[in-house]
């Protein structure tokens, strides 16, 4: 009874172990099959995996087969009287004389189980390798297709160093078994039926040839291995890899040598004769010789030496991250605008953006948050067709962020798995506010807020809810929360004067929970046992799972890497997720390598936009590069799998952006790639570095790129752009900047401009010392940096305007009361060119003191503008107080209410700010009504 009791339980473990092993591949099939919608990306992992396993385990077998031959079969022919204590040694040799064909088959099976699942992992280089596409582009040294290097050669590799590794060890069991027989031979005097050394001999020659081939295969990866100066070989390296092939015959020859050898005994002379002259070939002729090449050829006259090879390096870098097109222009920069560039450039000028990205988000989180379960994980710059003072509609410059659910904000009492998991399910609605506009008390002026959502009719947002988004820990990681939906428990909309207001998701998506043993294969793989047990299920609950776009959009397309800033975008109603996907390669000849992701990549394409619905979580990937040989690759392994970019709804086209981290690694490539000379790369006499700027506490950092509505030297019309300055390596002076498209049409095109070298055009940071040298702002520092406030200052941006430039800076007030969320506050605008800096309390006020004489008012920001038709009433706005229309103690009274009401917003008192201003309305109201 006890053994069958024990069988059970050995079962039911084994069935456990199973079912847990199986559990998670289970669950990512139901997620692909009732949610992503495409299967074919969980499958084919399979069972290409499982074909590659079949394929390696059989060569792994036959090989490890022969590797334990040496305890198969072998009997001690006799024994003579053997050493004191060794009678242990002498039970070890009958247990494998009697176990050592059983003995040997598992070892075989289990160890070759393991090389064929390690190689089995390199599934994806053989699906690369089998369906690579050419590139249409070939390395100027050996004339192959670049397709050869980033498609075929790691597979090639992925071969040579399963079978090197393979071979390496069963070489390893045939010298320890030999070993051990020897040792046995001597302490037990043993004599061994059989030869003890038939295979070591063979699997060294195999050793030799697949190390031959590993050497071969090294001399094509070299044209990406990096050098002195640039990636790929030089003079001196082109030597050493002429040299590499005869090292390569030669341990090719040797390897062959020792594989048709056969001796009875060891002998070191094969050996020797296999090993010594190739060796002796690599010291002389692998390293020696190129050494000579570059001390006596190289050195003396480098420039000219080396000059193929550093354009070799030039072209296949610029191609590599697509900077072969870039157009450049060498303009003059004159120090002040002409009136007639400011005219031209009155859209620039109305869209010249005020606020930081940071500082806006603070201001959100302490104004628009209303409740500590919702955040502002980050803000976005994008564009949008908005009314202007005539009713018309004109693009302007926005900012946008989503307010998402932040699950830690409730308090302890109310973090309750029902309300964490089935009650607050979804963030709600966005904010949008002008870039150049505050109201009076130096807050955004916001343009889309509020709960329930409020916006202008020219920006309609009929489903402000947001099931899916860029959730974040506290680290800022992509943080994944899985919700369950339509349950016996109401969802929470948002909050209201009554209490809460509920909702009920109506997508189609998410996983259906309608069964005992999907409830329990979740609760398991999500390691929530509620999910299991709760009674607020129903049998048509779904659960929401991969809920942050980044790890949705990885799952789905895991040949992407993905830009860690998704951005949204508001379309006909909805909210919608833009995620920018690049394809990478570290394979390609002569082209430099830059740290993309945390790992270094020298290709780079930003060839797919993948939108994401944020409320059904529907997902579509469309090809903005369809001319990008990697994704040609992948559309051949995955069809119908990316979209052609044709197909994407044209509302979102209009919002598709430039991405950032593409942008800065190309601008980090083009310090050094910028030049067409090989000579003056060569001698590094033009290498730039990206602008520096004062951060937001004051200390010196990379200036970061930023999107700007303007019109481009010699442009006819206004473009949304991604713009970054260069200064000259280790100064300070501006030498250029580049410029991105982001507009239908032009989008990609990268342009370059050049300043005249004999220049001295002031650079960000040299700037900005200008600014803080100014009496002005230099006593603004002094009165507001205090115990009470601090000053933050805001991105430096650098805007060209006809062919000058207009720097721009904003300088904040936050509030250092302790115990409060301060709410950072416009206090002034700075505006300089390089001749003239002003300071204001506005952006129109700077702006008409910077170009007084040419009328901008008019001709720019036109004065006595009407509210916009059908815009949003502000209601962040303060009245203004006019002495004719109401009488001098009235005007007095109220502007006391709403200074200690600015008081109140500046110390995070929310509650006294709205007192504060209610009453200055009772004044006002109570004084009209006895007029």
């Amino acid at each position: 009874m006890k053994k069958v009791w024990g069988i059970g339980l050995l079962v039911i473990f084994l069935l456990l172990i199973i079912l847990a092993t199986l559990a998670q591949p289970i669950a990512q099939w139901l997620w692909f099959k009732e949610d992503a919608g495409y299967l074919r990306i969980f499958t084919l992992q399979y069972t290409a995996k499982a074909e590659l396993f079949a394929i390696a385990f059989i060569p792994s077998l036959a090989i490890l087969w022969f590797a334990f031959a040496g305890i198969r079969g072998q009997q001690a022919v006799y024994s003579i009287d053997s050493e004191p204590g060794s009678h242990q040694l002498s039970l070890l040799v009958s247990l494998l004389q009697d176990k050592g064909v059983l003995i040997s088959k598992l070892a075989t099976l289990i160890l070759g189980f393991i090389f064929a699942e390690g190689f089995a992992g390199n599934y994806s280089d053989l699906l690369i390798a089998s369906h690579g596409v050419s590139f249409g582009k070939k390395d100027p040294i050996f004339g192959l297709d670049l397709s050869f290097y980033a498609f075929r050669l790691p597979w090639y590799q992925d071969i040579a160093n399963y079978l090197f590794g393979l071979v390496f060890f069963a070489l390893a069991i045939s010298v320890v078994i030999y070993a051990s027989k020897k040792a046995f031979s001597r302490t037990l005097n043993l004599r061994f039926a059989g030869k003890g050394s038939d295979l070591i001999f063979p699997f060294s020659g195999i050793i030799l040839i697949l190390g031959s081939l590993q050497a071969f295969l090294s001399i094509f990866t070299s044209l990406s291995a990096p050098g002195e100066i640039f990636v790929g070989p030089d003079l001196a390296g082109m030597v050493g890899l002429r040299m590499l092939f005869g090292f390569v015959a030669l341990l090719f020859l040797g390897g062959v040598y020792l594989l048709f050898l056969y001796k009875k005994q060891i002998e070191v002379r094969p050996f020797l004769i296999a090993v010594v002259p190739a060796g002796a070939w690599f010291i002389v002729a692998v390293q020696l010789v190129p050494y000579l090449v570059l001390k006596l050829r190289v050195d003396p006259d480098k420039i000219n030496a080396d000059r193929p090879y550093a354009k070799n390096a030039l072209a296949f870098t610029k191609f590599g991250f697509d900077l072969q097109d870039v157009q450049v222009q060498n303009p003059p920069v004159d120090p002040e605008p002409s009136p007639q560039e400011i005219a031209d450039a009155g859209s620039t000028f109305r869209n010249m953006r005020l606020w930081d990205p940071h500082v806006l988000q603070s201001a959100l989180e302490a104004t628009q948050s209303l409740r500590p379960y919702y955040l502002f994980n980050d803000v976005d710059v994008d564009r949008y067709m908005l009314p202007t003072a005539n009713g018309k509609l004109a693009e302007k410059l926005v900012m946008l962020s989503p307010r998402d659910i932040y699950l830690p904000g409730l308090s302890q009492e109310a973090r309750t798995w029902v309300n964490t998991r089935l009650g607050y399910t979804h963030g709600y609605g966005i904010v949008m506010a002008e870039v150049n506009k505050s109201t009076d008390m130096g807050q955004p002026s916001l343009i889309a807020d509020n709960i329930p959502q409020s916006t202008i009719p020219a920006l309609p947002i009929t489903q402000p809810r947001l099931y899916f988004s860029d959730f974040t820990h506290s680290d800022g990681s992509p943080a994944d929360e899985y919700a369950i939906v339509d349950t016996k428990s109401p969802e929470i909309d948002y909050p209201t004067q009554q209490g809460q207001a509920t909702f009920k998701w109506t997508g189609d998506r998410g996983i259906l929970l309608n069964s005992f043993v999907r409830r329990l294969l979740f609760s398991y793989v999500l390691g929530d046992w509620n999910i299991l047990i709760s009674t607020n299920m129903k049998p048509t609950s779904r659960l929401l799972w991969k809920r942050n776009v980044l790890l949705r959009a990885k799952a789905v397309y895991p040949f992407l890497s993905f830009d860690s800033d998704p951005y949204i975008a508001v379309d006909s109603g909805n909210i919608y997720w833009i995620l920018d996907g690049y394809t990478t390669s570290d394979q390609i000849p002569y082209s430099q390598f830059q740290v993309f992701h945390g790992r270094e990549v020298n290709y780079i394409r930003n060839s797919v936009k993948v939108v994401i619905n944020a409320y059904t979580g529907e997902m579509t990937a469309y090809a903005i590069d369809p001319s990008d040989p990697i994704l040609e690759t992948y559309e051949q392994i995955y069809p119908n799998l990316v979209q052609p970019i044709s197909k994407i709804p044209q509302g979102l086209v209009a919002h598709l952006r430039y991405p950032e981290e593409l942008f800065k690694a190309q601008a980090r490539t083009l310090t050094l790639y910028h030049v067409d000379r090989a000579t003056t790369f060569l001698e590094n006499s033009d290498a730039w570095s990206i602008a520096n700027e004062r951060g937001l506490n004051g200390e010196k950092s990379r200036m970061p790129p930023y999107y700007v509505l303007m019109r481009l030297p010699d442009e006819p019309r206004d473009e949304f752009l991604l713009i970054l300055p260069f200064t000259p390596l280790g100064r300070e002076n501006m030498t250029g900047w580049l410029a991105a498209h982001c507009d239908p049409g032009h989008y990609g095109q990268l342009t370059l401009y050049k300043f005249p070298k004999g220049d001295q055009i002031p650079g960000p940071a040299q700037e900005e010392l200008l600014f803080v040298q100014d009496k002005t702002i230099a006593e603004i520092n002094r009165n507001l940096n205090n115990d009470q406030s601090r000053i933050i200052v805001g991105n430096l941006l650098v805007i060209p305007v006809g062919k000058s430039l207009i720097y721009s800076e904003s300088l904040f007030l936050q509030g250092r009361t302790n115990g409060f969320q301060s709410i950072p506050e416009l206090k002034k605008v700075i505006l300089a060119t390089q001749s003239k800096i002003v300071v204001a309390d506005t952006y129109q006020e700077a702006l008409q003191q910077l170009f007084g004489g040419t009328s901008v008012q008019s001709q720019v920001l036109p004065q006595n503008q009407s509210p916009a038709q059908g815009s949003k009433p502000n209601s962040n706005a303060v009245p203004s107080l006019t002495s004719s229309s109401i009488p001098r103690s009235v005007a007095q009274s109220a502007a006391s209410e709403l200074q200690a009401a600015q008081q109140a917003l500046t110390q995070g008192d929310l509650a006294g700010y709205a007192q504060h201003v209610k009453r200055a309305g009772e004044i006002l109201n109570k004084a009209l009504s006895h007029q």
